[in-house]
């Protein structure tokens, strides 16, 4: 028996872009949907205080609700509110980060800063993920599957990422159907297509059907080492972070999860030293490179881990007066006492994801640092991701 269809209110985002609203006590979760829509919703998961539904149809569009420019956009998976006004968007992210932190990490709305606008609204990524299936097709991921949907240009990547794109479709066919695969499920990296090209590519064992073949990552021709997608917000939020610990000639600062010295570099040049904490060997030796090249040599950069590294430096007695830590989505759960160990008198937190923010923010509160200011920086415009800094003082 097919289940009803309910009529509703859309009243905000949530971290995944769906839209939320309510009927007779209960949430409802529904893709595509805006805030400000009226629309009608059929149920397809229900659980006990909240359900999944679908989008049957928009009886009242919301004022927010404009026409994607991107025409793959309801079937990619690489974009989740393009449907969305940009002043909409930012307000959707806005919102989000309040609740979560208000929620889970208890801090006074006060102290969250509106959010900092992307420079680029389009085409600003400058590295993206391709893949191609067994009919030789180059594109994305579909929405919440792994077929791809085939594409002649992404209106978030940079030009130059577009005329790449251009490039691998003419040499798809240059690419070995079954090229030989390192053990399990890991990636082999191959040469580029031909001399000219520049564009690297992998492979991976397939599944059934139309699934992916293949992984191709392009990147802009200036991007080396791992650093943010949206270089010109990245510098907003380098600048963020420089200002924010204040770094003086005498002072010793610690870079954990640096990567090849997003954040390294620049203190680099305010501190007397800078450690650099990264367990990924190509990051630090692209970040050495970097550093040699600028004439750095008050860098010291410790290859392994996180937890390790934080250890080593409790070790050595090394006091410190700041650091930033920028965690994958896991945030610092796993590293934090060793963190409160070394009692930075200042600690910047970058991070990706708000719910692991969040919760590491309460923890940081109860182990006695006093947190400051919470920005929100819009990295990633098109979609629901928002990135987050804080200032916290010991």
């Amino acid at each position: 028996m097919p289940l009803p269809h309910i009529q509703v209110v859309v009243e905000n985002l949530n971290s995944q872009g769906h839209g939320v609203a309510r009927h007779e006590g209960k949430v409802y979760f529904i893709p595509w949907a805006v805030p400000g829509d009226t629309v009608t919703i059929q149920v397809e998961k229900d659980h006990k205080k909240y359900a999944d539904a679908c989008l049957i149809t928009i009886n009242k569009p919301s004022p927010d609700r404009i026409k994607p420019e991107c025409p793959y956009f309801f079937k990619c998976g690489g974009c989740d509110i393009q449907h969305m006004s940009y002043d909409a968007q930012i307000a959707a992210k806005q919102h989000i980060v309040v609740q979560v932190l208000k929620k889970f990490a208890k801090v006074d709305e006060q102290i969250i800063q509106p959010i900092i606008r992307s420079p680029k609204q389009w085409h600003y990524r400058n590295r993206i993920q391709l893949h191609r299936n067994r009919k030789g097709e180059i594109g994305f991921y579909e929405c919440h599957s792994h077929r791809v949907v085939p594409v002649e240009a992404c209106l978030i990547a940079r030009e130059n990422l577009n005329e790449q794109i251009k490039k691998i479709k003419n040499q798809s066919e240059k690419i070995p159907l079954n090229p030989p695969f390192l053990k399990g499920e890991g990636w082999e990296e191959y040469p580029p297509l031909s001399p000219c090209s520049g564009i690297p590519y992998a492979g991976k064992k397939g599944g059934r059907g139309d699934f992916t073949r293949f992984r191709l990552e392009l990147r802009d021709d200036s991007v080396t080492g791992f650093g943010q997608v949206n270089p010109e917000q990245n510098q907003n939020l380098v600048d963020w972070v420089k200002n924010k610990l204040d770094v003086k000639k005498n002072e010793v600062v610690a870079d954990v999860f640096s990567g090849s010295g997003n954040f390294t570099l620049p203190l680099a040049k305010l501190a007397y030293k800078v450690w650099a904490i990264e367990r990924d060997e190509k990051a630090i030796l692209h970040g050495k490179k970097q550093a040699h090249d600028q004439g750095m040599q008050n860098i010291e950069w410790r290859h392994t881990s996180a937890l390790q590294g934080l250890f080593e430096l409790k070790r050595m007695g090394i006091r410190l007066d700041s650091m930033v830590c920028d965690p994958p989505r896991e945030g610092l759960k796993e590293v934090l006492e060793g963190i409160v160990d070394l009692k930075p008198k200042k600690l910047v937190y970058v991070s990706c994801n708000p719910a692991t923010f969040a919760r590491d923010v309460f923890l940081l509160k109860e182990k006695g640092y006093e947190i400051k200011t919470i920005q929100p920086f819009d990295m990633f415009p098109q979609t629901a991701h928002v990135e987050l800094a804080a200032l916290f003082i010991f």
